[in-house]
């Protein structure tokens, strides 16, 4: 009974907005879809067969379709939803997803350790951590803690013992307890294949960690090189370069941490997420 007094039914991503569009149908309210990424083109990028390909794409499109708005987190997806789709959304707005910067700010007094590295990830192919252990082979002073579990964890936990490699697993970690992790390291490293926006890299950004990722979907609409974060290649040898030299560069490593900082308070605030929700 109480859902028939709700006038907007909002869903927070496409997988699982079916549930929004049942309640507009069963209840007449408006529907709000929002999506911080394009569920059908996650869905390739990983590789699924044709019937989970068809099925992601066509329960897209009927949502999409049967939204009164609709609102992504970059541009570059909403050029997608418009190719994918074929049709002029009747409303799409962009977003970015948000920080709150109460919680991740930049620390008053350095607490950053020489050489120690943070990766804030799932631990599944599409976030590329393999790659980052072999990157850090020949690199004795550094340290890597890896926060976020997943299917591959065992795996790279092989991994790093057969290279005898410097590296913590400290599997999930709060969310408010993230801020504290984040700011003991010079410099997060994302070198994921593809991302939708990112929150991690935000968020690390916000404290004034030094970012170094690779030039991937998602990552570049956020990151413009050597100015608010680090770009590379995917490959093994592009992403220890980038390490190298960013641990190797403390004027380098300050300018991309305030840079950062200001650009992710300008374009990332939750403040202005809300703002423009609401309007």
């Amino acid at each position: 009974a109480a859902l028939r007094n709700i006038s907007i039914f909002k869903t927070n991503q496409i997988n699982g907005g079916w549930c929004a569009l049942v309640a507009k149908v069963l209840f007449g309210g408006k529907l709000l879809v929002r999506c911080g990424y394009i569920w059908s083109e996650f869905v390739e990028r990983l590789g699924a067969g044709r019937v989970r390909r068809w099925l992601s794409t066509n329960l897209e499109r009927v949502l999409l379709r049967s939204a009164d708005a609709i609102i992504v987190s970059s541009s570059e997806d909403a050029r997608e939803v418009e190719r994918r789709h074929l049709f002029k959304a009747r409303s799409i707005t962009t977003v970015g997803n948000y920080v709150d910067l109460e919680r991740f700010k930049p620390p008053q007094a350095v607490t950053s350790k020489p050489g120690r590295l943070v990766f804030v990830g799932r631990l599944e192919a599409q976030k590329n951590p393999m790659a980052l252990l072999n990157a850090l082979v020949g690199l004795e002073s550094v340290h890597l803690t890896v926060v976020g579990d997943g299917s591959l964890r065992s795996q790279l936990e092989d991994e790093v013992s057969r290279l005898n490699l410097s590296v913590d697993f400290v599997g999930t970690v709060a969310h408010e307890r993230l801020p504290a992790l984040l700011v003991q390291n010079e410099a997060l490293v994302m070198p994921s294949v593809y991302e939708g926006t990112p929150k991690a890299l935000l968020e690390a950004m916000a404290c004034g960690v030094p970012v170094i990722a690779t030039k991937s979907p998602g990552i570049t609409g956020v990151l413009t090189h050597n100015q608010n974060g680090y770009l590379c290649g995917l490959s093994t040898q592009d992403i220890r370069a980038a390490i190298q030299l960013v641990l190797g560069d403390q004027i380098l490593r300050e300018r991309l941490g305030q840079e950062g900082i200001r650009y992710v308070r300008k374009h990332h605030s939750l403040r202005e997420a809300v703002e423009r929700e609401i309007a």
